[in-house]
């Protein structure tokens, strides 16, 4: 409870930090790590690849290569990784990754953050096929591969001004997650609505850190911002255990009412929501 308090003093104290040149971002994605027999299922589910997101498969770019998962939608996406190769040890970790809406951002990303944290950042370009991208992480979180325990792992990016070019969306506009995802809208969620944590007080500290970056506030024992998923969170110091609780979806169009369950992981469809339970 002590260490929960010093962490909203914090949080309230930061919040009298100018941060009027802070570049805006949104919440972009989730990337989990699970089990490898659950991996397999949930890519094989006929109501996730029909009815739930557009999916899409993609390579780790990491050795040894990881086939990842991508289940889309109107407004943030998800990215599930198998505990294997790279994330062999990591089941249960979990990204939160924000995005600028301006390209070109990154170095003001990372001043905004270590201007309210006492972690140290690690910032680094990561190259894509057509894109490049800047990343920002604690430094701790720069390379799991060799940990013992799960993480949970706050990230601020910023795609380069050159890769905005090229997609056509400008060298200095906001663009809404939704614009920079695009495509065909009849076969996904609409957003993530909410995400519930299981994490540790400095796992806490961390995130409320870089929310705070992100213009969320802190109530109670969640972190709320209007029109972006609400974070809520439960203090476990237990090791190991899922990172993240449940993930809330809202669906494009209601749904027969079903359960799906798999070995670690339940997907709950009642009407216009879906949501993962982590187990």
């Amino acid at each position: 409870m002590q260490r929960k308090l010093s962490i909203i003093i914090l949080f309230l104290v930061s919040s009298l930090i100018s941060v009027s040149q802070t570049p805006k971002s949104d919440f972009s994605h989730i990337e989990i790590i699970i089990d490898s027999a659950d991996f397999q299922n949930i890519i094989k589910n006929s109501f996730i690849k029909d009815s739930l997101g557009s999916c899409q498969y993609d390579t780790l770019q990491k050795s040894p290569l990881v086939i990842s998962y991508y289940i889309n939608g109107l407004e943030s996406f998800i990215h599930f990784n198998p505990n294997k190769g790279h994330f062999a040890s990591q089941r249960g970790t979990t990204y939160l990754i924000f995005q600028s809406r301006r390209p070109g951002q990154g170095k003001e990303l990372e001043e905004q953050w270590k201007s309210v944290t006492t972690d140290s950042l690690k910032s680094y370009n990561f190259k894509g096929p057509d894109f490049l991208l800047t990343e920002i992480v604690l430094k701790k979180h720069w390379d799991i591969s060799g940990s013992k325990t799960n993480h949970l792992i706050p990230m601020l990016s910023s795609y380069s001004v050159a890769t905005y070019k090229k997609w056509g969306l400008g060298d200095s506009s906001e663009v809404s997650m939704k614009d920079f995802i695009g495509g065909d809208s009849t076969k996904r969620f609409i957003k993530i609505l909410s995400v519930k944590l299981s994490i540790t007080n400095n796992e806490l500290s961390s995130l409320a850190s870089m929310l705070k970056v992100t213009g969320y506030e802190m109530i109670g024992s969640k972190f709320v911002k209007q029109g972006q998923p609400e974070i809520l969170f439960t203090i476990n110091e237990r090791e190991n255990e899922f990172k993240i609780k449940e993930l809330v979806l809202q669906l494009i169009k209601p749904s027969a009412d079903k359960v799906l369950n798999f070995d670690t992981i339940i997907l709950d469809i009642t009407k216009d929501k879906a949501k993962f339970v982590f187990k």
